[in-house]
């Protein structure tokens, strides 16, 4: 339990050490503690952009946050703390506890008695119940010549209106409610049932023979027969358990159920598939930005072309093209990744940057080779003063409108691989439509 409380209290030291860390404004409010966490912590291992974001790492977190704090309450639900005595039920049936005992602790399944009820009137068949008692006293005995365990002795056989009293000769040994008590010694028992169906009584008897008992080896199987010996008194509805071993306090407890292993675990397991989710919309969104960079390459280069051939210059033409699209911004247009790429290029020549290393910088932050193609075109102008560069720019746009048909065609033929499913899907409804109406109208 503690250490579920432990990784949660840490979680929150971190997300409170983090809280200055900056993270994107499209992050939800509530998203943003464990992103500035998970962004701070991939800055300081040096992974950030890598294989993993910020964001990515923050969903991880956010879900192990949570699967401590759901972990804790489970595993102090599961410690229900330390317990006197054993509470008696309908049937028998089999407890396993935890003995603690001088600092040691001992897993020890202990068999508890059925509490014993005062026989009732019960309808019932006499030769059937004799049959089911043969076959149902041994209770996972091999036979009664070789009884080593507790005998299945009901008051009612089940299914059937009887009751049963039941006496032995040796009570000490096998008592009425087929508790066996074992000595170093074989011994011989005569087992009685007295058998009552309404006003009709008949006995049956059977002779049992008990095997010695195995000495106890260990503490625990010592404790084990301590606590089992406290079932003399059976008429009570709770099992006393001893508090003591040779002089040593004994503490019994349940053992914990393995619920709060197990919410942790699959709160773990959440983040990593958030995680892996995070990673996969990160893959679409830079498609995403590749598709609409090279949409928006062939306006681009055919603007700079008109641009320069009306007697601008490359710079200016760049800050003509950057301008324009503020204004289209400040109108309500869609955010253009090439566009803020360009715009980006313009302030770093406005604050000093060289008008070559600006270019260089374009063709670097552009993931497609066609921006590095234009970047290149440009710096070399300015180095070697290539005249025809003008030319250059119209075959680079003529080429660019050619890539965009071929990409438009591929994108449309995907579209096309999409819809063959539900195109499968609505032939199959209307054969459906067609044949079962037919199918009918025969009487097949």
């Amino acid at each position: 339990m503690w250490i579920y409380g432990c990784i949660f209290l840490v979680l929150c030291g971190f997300l409170i050490i983090t809280r200055g860390e900056k993270v994107e404004d499209s992050c939800k409010r509530v998203e943003r503690p464990f992103v500035r966490a998970g962004s701070w912590f991939c800055r300081k291992a040096g992974i950030e952009g890598r294989w993993i974001r910020g964001r990515e790492a923050g969903y991880f977190l956010a879900a192990v946050w949570l699967g401590s704090f759901l972990g804790f309450f489970a595993a102090a639900g599961e410690s229900r703390g330390e317990i006197k005595t054993l509470e008696r039920r309908e049937q028998d049936y089999e407890e396993t506890l935890e003995a603690r005992v001088g600092g040691e602790v001992f897993e020890i399944p202990l068999q508890v008695s059925a509490q014993v009820y005062e026989p009732g009137k019960i309808e019932e068949y006499l030769e059937e119940a004799e049959e089911r008692l043969d076959r149902d006293i041994l209770k996972g005995n091999t036979s009664l010549s070789q009884v080593t365990g507790d005998l299945y002795l009901p008051e009612q056989v089940e299914g059937l209106p009887v009751t049963v009293s039941w006496y032995t000769d040796h009570p000490e040994i096998l008592d009425w409610t087929g508790r066996v008590e074992r000595s170093e010694q074989k011994q011989q028992v005569l087992l009685q049932a007295e058998l009552i169906c309404q006003e009709e009584k008949r006995q049956k008897t059977w002779e049992v023979t008990v095997l010695p008992a195995e000495k106890a080896e260990g503490i625990d199987g010592r404790l084990k027969e301590e606590a089992e010996k406290g079932q003399e008194n059976k008429t009570g509805n709770t099992l006393l358990l001893p508090e003591s071993y040779e002089g040593q306090k004994v503490e019994w407890r349940r053992p914990e159920e393995g619920t709060a292993v197990a919410v942790f675990g699959i709160a773990v397991l959440l983040g990593i598939l958030l995680m892996a989710s995070g990673l996969q919309e990160r893959k679409k969104e830079q498609e995403m930005r590749e598709r609409q960079m090279m949409a928006d390459y062939p306006e681009i280069v055919n603007q700079l072309a008109l641009l320069l051939s009306a007697g601008l210059s490359a710079r200016r033409a760049f800050a003509r093209l950057s301008a324009d699209y503020q204004m289209r911004r400040k109108r309500g247009a869609k955010a253009r990744y090439a566009y803020d790429a360009l715009t980006l290029c313009c302030r770093e020549m406005e604050q000093g940057v060289p008008e070559a290393a600006a270019y260089e910088h374009l063709g670097g932050s552009c993931p497609l080779a066609a921006y590095k193609t234009l970047a290149t075109l440009l710096v070399q102008n300015l180095r070697k003063g290539n005249r025809h560069l003008l030319e250059l720019l119209e075959q680079e746009s003529a080429q660019a409108f050619d890539d965009r048909k071929r990409q438009a065609k591929i994108l449309g033929e995907e579209a096309g691989t999409k819809l063959l499913f539900p195109m499968i899907l609505l032939l199959g409804i209307i054969f459906v439509i067609i044949l079962v109406p037919a199918w009918m109208s025969f009487g097949l």
